[in-house]
């Protein structure tokens, strides 16, 4: 069996990961859509509306960027700002 808070740890960690998900699809029904102004003007040409292929037209530096803003996300949520013990799964403390 496992505690209390090792389960509500378990519980943010997978609203976490759903979240996460929900994230990357809409990036690539937008991307499919062929909404990609930002890799456009980074390229400087027009991307092609394959996720697939547009991540391998996209410059590493862009790549990276987003690497890094995320692991500086994950950072910030995991030391830098807490969520209470009692709710792990509101990052945000939107909740009573």
């Amino acid at each position: 069996g496992k505690s209390k808070e090792e389960i509500l740890n378990l519980r943010a960690m997978e609203l976490k990961h759903g979240r996460v998900a929900m994230l990357a699809v809409l990036g690539w029904f937008h991307v499919a859509a062929g909404y990609h102004i930002i890799g456009d003007y980074a390229v400087g040409e027009h991307l092609d509306n394959n996720p697939l292929v547009n991540l391998t037209q996209m410059p590493m530096g862009g790549i990276w960027q987003v690497v890094f803003t995320i692991m500086c996300l994950e950072w910030v949520t995991t030391y830098v700002c807490k969520p209470p013990a009692e709710k792990p799964w509101d990052i945000l403390g939107w909740s009573d």
